[in-house]
């Protein structure tokens, strides 16, 4: 878990009362297919069997009308009802009928004037229409007490972000008539394509609560007026603690925006404004104000913004006095090798290198010389190679009566260096055993047909694992290499798409468990590994026309969390989760 979700969980941990007991109805992850009030009754059941029921917890089922509507009776009888944990709760279900079915939990709900703490419903993908379900809902009493409110991945637009905020102004003007002051604490609304007049709409109801601790409004496509609105609106929230603008368009004149408002927020501890063009002048506003301001500072990321020497500099020297960091972000910025050194000797200077992360895509400098003799000594290393292989073979029993894909005969191919040795040659089995660039494009040159690895009948984990193969030497520095694995990218999960149903869940599922983004039927992850080259290749294939809207729901999921197991370069990651914003 982030440091970020580490922080928003403890504040998710605090109510706006003491409950005594924790009563907890949970179907997390049970993938229940609720289209019947038949289907319903083992949810009815349960929060009938549990009086006092605190949190209720939806999570990765999905609710049809019929089943709300028996669903929101028996919440009726639920006063204590304080968390309502309903994120990803509709798949597959219409956008005509989300409405319907978050009407009649809302009606639930207010019937028995529970006093909600938590609403969640990230990642239901209802647009502006789900508003129209949660309206009632989110102007009445019931939401008074609301402290936390994620809506996550829902698709709200400008116009969900519009219906949004004339809720919420309507619920802050109701509770402070009523002499409850609606206290709300922490706002998650990412990837819901607010851009700059959504933005705007929601930074008219942030600015009224004063009580904020947490706001995330990554890739939303906000521009500099958008950031303008939410400065304003942050600095009528001296409380909070966390700010996550990343991968939104801020430029310098965001930057700056966001600057102004900095040195009010004394209590801030984290601020991620990575992948937001942010540029050296907003580095240098950015810098400036830090060094004014937040004092309790722990994490800041400001990766992948195009930052030069001079704006990353300011930016390290900034945390001389930032005693409680945690972490400092400048991955993936314009600085070079030379300036990275000086950034870690300053760093080590204040006795804080241990916070400044990796600079690995900073450091790399281009050397054509060294590229060339590398390449040299790559392919005298393919015929040292080929030749032991060769030694080994003509000791073998050549008994290959179980061919895999990593073992059925090919024809050998000449390699670059093939005039200086007979027995430098590379085969597709070669390839498959262990892969590079140099033979993958050796194979390529030579016409050879990369399917044949393949059984008679491949299943779609066939598929998979060639496309594995072939994206594990595809990097950011080869340009070639990329543009020629996306041939066989597209022919191999074009036709693994095929072999499943519309909903390709057989297909999503493999695709986490082959790039390690999931554990496999084992249960054991894939660790240690490096998915740089199946992010680049699946940033190509989300622009197809073969490429499903099932599959890039599962990857904004996934991507939108840190990697437990596997590993990437952040570039290849930012590419592929800007594509999946914008198709």
């Amino acid at each position: 878990m982030s440091s970020i979700d580490n922080l928003i969980s403890k504040l998710a941990s605090t109510t706006v009362e003491e409950v005594t007991e924790e009563k907890v109805v949970s179907f997390i992850g049970e993938a229940l297919q609720l289209n019947t009030k038949e289907d319903a009754a083992v949810v009815v059941k349960a929060i009938q069997e549990c009086p006092g029921m605190t949190t209720f917890q939806m999570e990765g089922n999905t609710v049809g009308i019929p089943a709300a509507e028996v669903i929101g009776k028996a919440l009726e009888n639920q006063p204590k009802f304080r968390k309502a944990l309903w994120k990803d709760m509709f798949t597959g279900r219409d956008k005509t009928e989300i409405p319907r079915a978050l009407s009649f939990l809302s009606k639930g709900i207010m019937t028995a004037n529970a006093k909600l703490v938590v609403l969640d419903l990230s990642d239901n993908a209802f647009g502006p229409r789900g508003l129209v379900g949660l309206q009632e809902l989110l102007e009445s009493p019931c939401c008074y007490t609301l402290e936390e409110l994620h809506l996550n991945n829902n698709g709200l637009g400008i116009q969900g972000a519009q219906l949004l905020s004339q809720s919420i102004c309507k619920c802050i003007a109701n509770s402070r008539k009523h002499g409850t002051p609606m206290r709300l604490k922490v706002f998650v609304c990412g990837r819901n394509r607010l851009e700059n007049n959504g933005a705007i709409s929601v930074s008219k109801f942030l600015k009224e609560f004063g009580t904020l601790e947490s706001v995330v409004m990554l890739q939303n496509g906000i521009y500099p007026e958008g950031i303008k609105a939410l400065a304003d609106a942050f600095s009528s929230n001296l409380n909070l603690k966390v700010i996550n603008l990343e991968d939104n368009s801020l430029t310098a004149d965001g930057a700056e925006f966001i600057a102004n408002v900095l040195p009010k927020l004394q209590k801030l501890q984290m601020l991620n404004l990575g992948d937001c063009l942010v540029r050296t002048d907003g580095a240098k506003a950015l810098a400036a104000a830090l060094t004014k301001g937040c004092p309790e500072i722990r994490n800041i990321n400001l990766g992948f913004n195009e930052i030069g020497g001079e704006g990353g500099e300011l930016l390290v020297n900034a945390m001389v006095t930032k005693n409680c960091l945690e972490s400092l972000i400048l991955n993936g910025n314009e600085f070079g090798g030379e300036m990275c050194e000086y950034f870690k000797d300053k760093m080590e200077e204040m006795g804080k290198l241990d916070c400044l992360g990796s600079l690995s895509e900073d450091e790399e400098e281009d050397d054509d010389d060294d590229e060339e003799e590398d390449d040299d000594e790559n392919y005298e290393d393919i015929d040292e190679d080929y030749d032991d292989d060769e030694e080994d073979e003509e000791g073998d029993s050549h008994d290959e009566s179980n061919q895999s894909i990593n073992n059925k005969p090919h024809t050998r191919v000449m390699s670059k260096t093939s005039n200086r040795s007979p027995m430098s040659r590379v085969t597709l089995t070669d390839f498959l055993s262990n892969p590079t660039a140099d033979a993958f494009m050796i194979l390529h040159t030579a016409k050879e047909d990369f399917l044949s690895a393949l059984p008679e009948e491949p299943a779609i984990r066939d598929y998979l694992e060639l496309f594995m193969k072939i994206s594990s030497v595809v990097n950011l520095d080869n340009d070639n290499v990329k543009t020629t694995a996306f041939k066989y990218a597209d022919d191999l999960l074009s036709k693994a798409y095929n072999l499943d149903s519309e909903d390709a869940t057989i297909f999503n599922n493999e695709l986490m468990v082959a790039i390690g983004l999931m554990k496999g039927e084992d249960k054991k992850p894939k660790t240690g590994l490096d998915i740089t080259g199946a992010l680049l290749l699946m940033e190509h294939i989300a622009k197809q026309s073969y490429f499903k809207a099932s599959t890039k729901d599962l990857l904004q999921l996934f991507l939108s969390q840190p990697f437990k197991y596997v590993t990437a370069a952040g570039k290849a990651k930012h590419m592929l989760m800007q594509t999946l914003y914008r198709v």
